[in-house]
């Protein structure tokens, strides 16, 4: 039998406001317990990298998840609990999770070495939105 390790990393009420990622987190699910909180990526530029964010708040919460590289360097799309999509109508700079977002939202941001390519799952409509 073999064994599946994950790397988790909580982003508590007493995490930093600003939380900067590496790319030696690469790999990770940050699960956020945090209200309000600014995520930084690293750059896009090294292909293959990797996190994904979940939402684990009962209450609503304010995520942004933000591309250090600049306007222009993230797209993507999420879907709703309806089956809606929702897709990026111009690459932006960061995704964020809504006041709407409920427990369970969750976004992964890939880098494909030019840009974040973003994909997502809510079980609302308008849980994210990018900017």
């Amino acid at each position: 039998m073999s064994r599946v390790f994950i790397d988790t990393t909580t982003i508590s009420a007493t995490s930093p406001a600003t939380v900067t990622i590496t790319p030696q987190q690469s790999g990770s699910t940050f699960i956020i317990n945090k209200a309000t909180v600014l995520v930084n990526l690293p750059s896009p530029t090294i292909a293959g990298l990797k996190f994904r964010f979940y939402n684990n708040n009962a209450v609503s919460v304010l995520v942004e998840i933000f591309s250090i590289a600049g306007t222009g360097t993230m797209d993507g799309m999420w879907t709703q609990l309806s089956g809606a999509k929702t897709l990026s109508n111009a690459f932006t700079q960061e995704i964020d999770f809504t006041a709407t977002s409920i427990r369970g939202d969750y976004v992964d941001c890939i880098s494909d070495g030019t840009f974040w390519r973003v994909e997502g799952q809510t079980g609302v409509a308008g849980g994210f939105q990018f900017n």
